[in-house]
């Protein structure tokens, strides 16, 4: 099975490559199927050329992905989220800003004193004209504010937005507090210049981050723990121009003009998602997962074979917030399983889930470096039945390795990418999915390493 990163029939996939090196990393044997992206439909396609039936995808309406020209799009009800990183899947969020990309609407507050709010100044991330402008002209802090109900006062909430790349000294600042109870607050000042967040002198989030959208936009994202003290409210501030020497106070004497899109304020979320638009209500994402009719062993091949899984992984998270992340698994629907998942656990590290009848042997890459937010992580899986050894390599290092006295009765009916249709998506994928590929033969050390450098060549 391959799963393309280029959307052109996986002409353009890192793994193209692999599987057409003169060195042949699976002359012994074989590539039980591709899975491939016409219309940005998934199909599995035979040895034999030909077409299976569209893959069964779950995909909300309400989720965007981010195209390979950096603009954000719109999915397609059950079609995958194709991007500039591979094949978006992410658990379910909700975005709970009343209105994402209209500080010109009343649900926006004035903060202290009003400022210049101009609608629709600018092409927004997704290329409408869309972004919005606030200007400051008072020698007194000016801003706007919004406060949104949160059902759970013991978990994270994550705020992110867009804020265009400037040239002048002219730093906003932004505020996240979690209200009603003992209040947890956090604000940063963002240099929309050189593109760096710094702490305000009265106290920074738990996490935080600033990224290059494209040549014209920041999206910066920040994350605060709640107590469990009662605070179920959520209240963003946005300072049109609070500083103008990134030394970490305020100062409401600074003025000039700031232009935003896309707010977000995602609840029991340690880690930002991809943008939900909201137009006066919160809007929910369904979780994303795909499906691939295994029958006949189509796909994943029987557990009376050698073989070895390959996918690379761009979480949206990183080690400090991560989460139990399934990546594939191909298991019976028994309540024994019986099959194989791979996931990344609560620390961000790599681990095979082997079932069988009593129990899940884990083979956990414990000693490994732990994932990283955005970098693109390449995992090997291998498997044997005939010595029962299964080992996991990470970017072509060996991390982890046992040997399975009991070896599954899987593989499962069905080949899941991104969670697990036995268990009722509980550990779902949050990231992307840069390429995978299923082929029999199990990869020497040797031959892990070369791959795993063709691959990255290729990316």
């Amino acid at each position: 099975m391959l799963i393309g990163s280029g959307g052109r029939l996986g002409q353009e996939c890192a793994h193209s490559a692999l599987l057409s090196h003169p060195l042949g990393f699976v002359g012994r044997g074989k590539v039980s199927a591709q899975i491939m992206w016409p219309g940005m439909e998934a199909r599995v396609r035979k040895n034999d050329g030909t077409l299976e039936a569209p893959s069964t995808q779950a995909v909300d309406i309400d989720g965007t992905y981010t195209d390979r020209e950096s603009i954000i799009r719109k999915a397609i009800l059950n079609r995958l989220r194709f991007g500039r990183r591979g094949g978006l899947l992410e658990r379910l969020r909700a975005n709970l800003c009343l209105r994402s990309q209209e500080l010109d609407n009343a649900s926006w507050l004035n903060e202290s004193v009003a400022p210049t709010r101009t609608a629709n100044t600018d092409v927004a991330p997704d290329g409408t004209t869309t972004a919005d402008s606030l200007k400051d002209t008072s020698v007194a802090f000016s801003g706007v504010k919004q406060t949104v109900t949160i059902t759970d006062d013991s978990n994270s909430v994550t705020f992110s937005f867009f804020i265009k790349k400037g040239t002048v000294a002219e730093y906003a600042g932004v505020a996240l507090d979690l209200i009603g109870g003992t209040g947890v607050s956090g604000s940063v000042t963002i240099d929309h210049i050189n593109g760096t967040l710094v702490n305000r002198d009265s106290g920074g989030p738990n996490d935080k981050g600033i990224e290059s959208f494209n040549d014209d936009w920041w999206f910066v994202w920040f994350v605060l723990n709640n107590n469990n003290t009662g605070n179920t409210d959520a209240r963003i501030i946005l300072r049109t121009t609070a500083d103008d020497d990134l030394l970490g106070s305020w100062d409401g004497a600074v003025t000039g003009t700031n232009i935003f899109w896309g707010f977000q304020i995602e609840q029991n979320s340690p880690y930002a998602t991809s943008y939900i638009p909201t137009a006066g209500a919160s809007v929910t994402r369904s979780a994303d997962i795909l499906i691939h009719d295994n029958t006949n062993e189509i796909i994943f091949p029987g557990t009376s074979a050698a073989w070895t899984v390959i996918c690379g992984f761009t979480p949206n998270h990183g080690p400090s917030s991560s989460p139990v992340t399934r990546i594939w698994s191909s298991r019976k629907s028994a309540v024994s399983f019986n099959g194989f998942s791979l996931e990344f656990d609560g620390n961000g590290r790599p681990r095979l889930n082997v079932d069988r009848d009593a129990g899940v042997v884990q083979i956990s890459a414990a000693g490994s470096p732990a994932i990283s937010r955005g970098v693109l992580h390449t995992v090997f899986v291998t498997g044997e039945s005939l010595t029962g050894d299964v080992k996991i390599f990470v970017n072509g290092k060996n991390y982890a390795e046992a040997n399975v006295a009991l070896w599954p009765t899987g593989p499962g009916p069905n080949f899941v990418v991104g969670g697990d249709d036995v268990s009722s998506g509980t550990a779902q994928a949050d990231g992307t999915i840069a390429h995978m590929t299923v082929i029999e033969p199990v990869l020497s050390f040797r031959q892990v390493e070369n791959a795993n450098a063709v691959i990255r060549k290729a990316a």
